[in-house]
């Protein structure tokens, strides 16, 4: 449930941290949580624990 949640709330980074799609370079002059440059900051800050934690991706499909 807390997943759908998240998804609900920033449907954008699913993609990125499944490797479906690739950060490009922020031109963003704010943040917004909700908008494809909060996703790529997130995923920046985050993708470490997103692409090495065993079995995170497997468990990610479902989601997808």
């Amino acid at each position: 449930a807390a997943m759908q949640e998240a998804i609900a709330f920033n449907p954008f980074v699913l993609d990125y941290i499944t490797k479906k799609k690739t950060p490009h370079k922020l031109t963003a002059k704010y943040y917004n949580p909700q908008k494809v440059e909060g996703t790529i900051l997130y995923y920046e800050a985050s993708k470490s624990l997103w692409l090495t934690v065993f079995g995170v991706q497997k468990w990610l499909a479902k989601f997808v």
